[in-house]
């Protein structure tokens, strides 16, 4: 009909149009990739506060007794290290070797979305134009609290997994580094009763002495540490919250611990049993390798919590592991990990005690290690009650280092932290 239009034409015009409009959604898409905010493709440790997960420029070096790898930040004043393991105080700092800074990678946020709980943080502090890496604590909305070395939000445990725990933890004893003279050193493990059938020195050996008894040996303590003033007659015991790695640095008071881990590395022989134990007050948390029955078990007192089949094993070697932290008992191994929640309140429960135990057959340890748990402190670096005394807003995040004498961060900062703060995760 005259006067109208083709039906064909219509799609060729949008055909011959399409060039244009991907064109321009490349520019669109161009200039917000041009405007987004830039983040640096990885910035350099130069602080001391996320210790031990994260490192600034650090001095390393053996030490010249027991042999134990000794690792510090950097610059040092003293001129001596000491080694947490043996109790030397004579290392030549000297002697120690420079150790470049750690290098982590920053990793935008989705849009309106915030980090979770442990994340690590890149921020950019108020005033100032450095980065700044903190460890996501609190959350918008919740009440924090810091109270005998543990964290709450709105009065519940914060509890670390697994794997954050064996980031953090601090090794307090290494039984592969022996000094010339063990008994001098802060970790000595003695008989619980004599006659005994451990051979203590020069390694951990156990010979059966009655069929059917355990025969124990418990770790003795006493740590010392430079520039701490106990008087004679109460010397610090145990194991404390000094990080070895603050060499140098003046803390007039310690706390004693009660989140622990031990581990044993043994060769024994296919009727031997062992076992560790970790007492604090009347409770009892065992880990039991029963060769004889090729079964480890976990025990709080009598009661048997877990238990699992041992695999077949080649060299007749073994681990296994006990830690509590965070109201949490965990068995670890051959067998695999053992997580296990404590439903009471551990306050009342005293300081641990360690212990480790055979019979039936001959047992030699290969190795046996101790570390503590990261012990949370207020702004006056003790571990009363403390909380910032309000809510955290709709927008704002509590931040803390992992290092935590050291860390400057929501415990001292006048300025809170909001989500536009935080410039995104960090990744090594």
């Amino acid at each position: 009909m005259a006067g109208q239009p083709s039906r064909g034409r219509a799609p060729r015009r949008l055909v011959t149009q399409l060039p244009w409009l991907g064109l321009f959604l490349v520019l669109i898409a161009g200039a917000l990739w041009l405007l987004r905010p830039r983040l640096p493709a990885a910035i350099e440790i130069t602080g001391h506060s996320m210790l031990p997960t994260l490192w600034g420029s650090s001095l390393e070096m053996p030490c010249q007794d027991c042999g134990y790898p000794l690792r510090c930040s950097s610059p040092l004043d003293a001129a001596t290290l000491l080694c947490s393991n043996c109790g030397y105080d004579e290392n030549l700092a000297s002697l120690a070797t420079e150790r470049e800074p750690d290098r982590v990678h920053i990793m935008a946020l989705p849009r309106g979305s915030g980090p979770a709980r442990w994340d690590l943080v890149a921020i950019r502090l108020p005033g100032k134009s450095a980065y700044a890496v903190k460890r996501v604590i609190g959350l918008p909305g919740e009440l924090i609290r810091i109270q005998g070395g543990e964290i709450y939000a709105d009065k519940q445990l914060l509890q670390k997994s697994w794997q954050l725990f064996e980031q953090l933890r601090v090794e307090v004893h290494h039984l592969g580094y022996q000094a010339a003279n063990p008994d001098d050193g802060p970790s000595t493990w003695k008989a619980e009763q004599l006659p005994t059938g451990w051979t203590i020195s020069p390694s951990l050996q156990f010979q059966p002495r009655e069929e059917g008894t355990w025969d124990q040996l418990v770790l003795e303590r006493q740590p010392a540490i430079p520039g701490l003033v106990t008087p004679p007659d109460q010397p610090l015991r145990g194991i404390v919250d000094y990080q070895p790695a603050n060499q140098g640095l003046a803390r007039p008071r310690l706390h004693q611990l009660r989140d622990v881990m031990v581990e044993a590395d043994l060769a024994a022989t296919p009727l031997a049993r062992f076992r560790l134990e970790i007492r604090c007050g009347d409770t009892v948390y065992r880990a039991e390798l029963d060769l004889p029955e090729q079964q480890v078990r976990l025990y709080s007192g009598p009661d048997v919590l877990a238990s699992a089949p041992l695999p077949p094993s080649t060299d007749s070697r073994w681990k296994i592991g006990l830690a509590v932290y965070d109201r949490q008992l965990v068995m670890t191994g051959a067998a695999g990990n053992h997580l296990v929640p404590l439903k009471i309140d551990r306050e009342g429960d005293g300081y641990p005690v360690l212990l480790l135990g055979a019979s039936g057959a001959a047992v030699q340890l290969k190795g046996l290690r101790v570390w503590r748990d990261v012990h949370y402190l207020g702004p006056d670096l003790t571990d009363e009650s403390w909380n910032p005394g309000r809510i955290l807003g709709k927008e704002e995040y509590f931040l803390l280092g992992d290092n935590m004498p050291v860390s400057e961060d929501s415990r001292q900062w006048r300025t809170s932290i909001q989500r536009r703060d935080i410039l995104g995760t960090v990744r090594e």
